[in-house]
Order: structure tokens, then sequence, then C-alpha cells
């Protein structure tokens, strides 16, 4: 089904108890939410400073925040897709041909097999996994060739409650041979979408999946990002950045604008919308560096260009990935690479840097 982009736009609206010791005091529901997890410590958001805990905290910035993002897209160059999920109190993993799904407090088990047919996978990063939303687990299988896709939706007791199928190959018969050209690839989600789009200039294309309906609406375009909200449900918009690295394009509810003046040597794009405030970090998967701009979303206009420390390393084989996410007057900037783990913190009306991890 094929819907205009602007339309789209517009209608897309483990948990364990523990205590913990730190020098600050936690004793109220709101006070883990300034806790920044950082390679198993804590991070004071108000304070700017470390603080020392001796166990991880259940409840914590990411888990609480409402512009926190909770849905941390894979590396396709990392063999690090999810394998096992907590959904209910139950933990759901993958083994082999089927799913094991144990009670935490009976220690019962099920076993469901959603994979009934005899089908392989291509020997790919990535051709099967879980994410656990608030309605329930998804299994992703990435068959082989025409097989396509196959998202499985599962409840806590079993019960497969959506299937949904599409194409990841194209496949183009010249003379009495086929060629497949594998185009698709798992690129976010949230608790209702999960979206997935082409590394192949040659087959502009983005697939949204509703996981709540399993209704699926295609674009001829290639998102490098989706715009998130403090509703970590829906998903606000989308951006494409242009082949040539000239700009970018995006498309927020009822805004739509392009910008020709950046210079992007990048494909991906990590944000965050608040109020009519667009924050970008543009980088590149397979590259080190990362930037970070503020936009007004009604007119497009450049409001800053913070200055980002950069690891500036060499590499013959690298991952980047970037998480944006905000507290009060603060843009939090998470970078994963292959040469190192950071974060840094910038003023969301200036840009200034207020804090780096390195």
């Amino acid at each position: 089904m094929k819907l205009k982009l602007t339309a789209i736009i517009f209608l897309l609206g483990i948990s364990i108890q523990q205590q913990c010791k730190t020098q600050t005091n936690m004793e109220t529901e709101n006070s883990f939410i300034k806790y920044y997890p950082f390679d198993n410590i804590y991070f004071d958001l108000d304070s700017l400073t470390f603080i020392e805990t001796d166990v991880l905290l259940a409840k914590n910035f990411k888990t609480e925040s409402q512009y926190s993002f909770k849905f941390y897209a894979p590396s396709e160059w990392q063999d690090n897709f999810y394998q096992s999920v907590t959904y209910k109190n139950k933990v759901f993993t993958l083994v082999e041909n089927h799913i094991e799904i144990k009670d935490s407090s009976t220690k019962e088990m099920i076993n469901i097999t959603t994979n009934t047919e005899n089908i392989g996978y291509d020997n790919v990063v990535g051709k099967h996994f879980l994410v656990a939303t608030k309605t329930g687990v998804i299994e992703v299988q990435k068959l082989e060739g025409e097989n396509g896709y196959r998202i499985f939706k599962i409840d806590e007791q079993g019960n497969i409650i959506l299937k949904i199928n599409f194409e990841h190959t194209s496949i183009v018969k010249k003379g009495n041979t086929y060629h497949h050209y594998p185009y698709l690839y798992y690129f976010t989600c949230t608790n209702e979408f999960m979206v997935f789009t082409s590394y192949d200039q040659n087959i502009p294309k983005t697939v949204l999946v509703n996981l709540l309906s399993g209704e699926i609406t295609e674009f001829n375009k290639t998102f490098s990002g989706v715009i998130r909200t403090d509703n970590e449900d829906n998903i606000s918009g989308f951006i494409e950045i242009f082949e040539n690295n000239k700009g970018f394009e995006t498309t927020i509810l009822n805004h739509k604008w392009k910008n020709n003046d950046l210079e992007l040597w990048s494909n991906r794009a990590e944000t965050v919308l608040i109020d009519d405030v667009l924050y970008i970090s543009f980088y590149h998967n397979i590259s080190t560096g990362s930037s970070l701009y503020a936009f007004d979303i009604n007119s497009g206009e450049l409001l800053w260009q913070a200055e980002v420390n950069q690891l500036l390393v060499g590499h013959s084989e690298y991952y980047n990935t970037v998480n944006l996410s905000a507290y009060k007057d603060k843009i939090i900037m998470e970078g994963i690479e292959a040469y190192g783990h950071f974060f840094q913190i910038f003023d969301s009306k200036t840009g200034n840097r207020v804090f780096s991890s390195f």
C-alpha cells in the first residue's frame, strides 16, 4: 500500500527491583531520571558528575525519561542483534528453530515454533532477532532471496497475534538466469512501528510496518533517520540525506523543507524534536565522527552548530552509531564507535558543550 508521504507523517502519531547505595539521594521515583547509565556507572545530569553505585539501577534515565530513545537499532556491522528479550516478566530466547519462553517467577517453560517451513536464512548479520515492545515481542526473520522478511508478534502466552511478510531482495531475469539484488535492511523501530530501508542507491525504498495493525506502507525514498519526540511510540517524520551529500530534506508532521547548504559526509541522522526545535546528529555508520545541529522546524533555519569532540581515528573496518536524548535544557549525545564509547552534553539553547567524557 503506497500513500502520500505527508499524509502518512500526519497520521503517525530487567525490571528487577534492586537496592542501591550511592553518594546522592535516590529516595524518590523522580530521582532516578537524572542518572544516566554509561559503561556500568552513572552520570548525574544535574551536577554533571559521575556517581558511585554498588549495583546497576533497574530504573534510570534510559528506562524512565520521555526523551530517551529506548529502541537501539543494532549495527549491521556487528553481530549483536537481540537473541533474548524480556516481556511481562517472561524471557523470550531464540534457540535454533524455535523460541523458548520462560516465566521468571514460576520457571515454567513454553516452546513455540514460528519458522515452520524449512526455509534458510540469509547468511548475513541480523538474519534473525527479537525486539520487545509494549504490546508484544517482535520476531524478525530475514529469509533467503524471494522469501523476504517475516515478522511475528507474540504475546506473553506464546500466541502469534500478528504475521507480516514483505520482500527484501529484487529478482531480475536476464536470459535464463535470475539475478538477486538484496536491498532492504532493518533500520529502527518504536513500540508501534518498525522501519526497513534500502542501502542500494538504485532501489530507493523504505518500508514502514505498523506493529499494531500489520499494515505496510512503502515509500520510494531511502531515509537516513526518523524524527523522534517525547512520544516514543510514534514516528513524527523522516530525514533523507541527498546522494551527493549536499544537504538533506526533512518532513515533520505538516512541515517539509530542504537544506542544501551543509556538506554532509554521512548516511545516518539521529534526531530529537522538542517544541519547534529539531536537533540532528549526522554521522556515517562505517566511519568515525559526528556532528550536531539545531534547526527551526517551521522555517528550516539553522539555529546553531555544536563543536563536537571527535575521536579522529584511522581504520579499515569500523562501525559508528549515535544516540540523542534530552534532559531539561541539555542535549545528550552518546557515541558508540569501534574505537570508543563516549557521550557529550550540550546546552539546548546555544549548542555550547558543557561536558565531554573524553
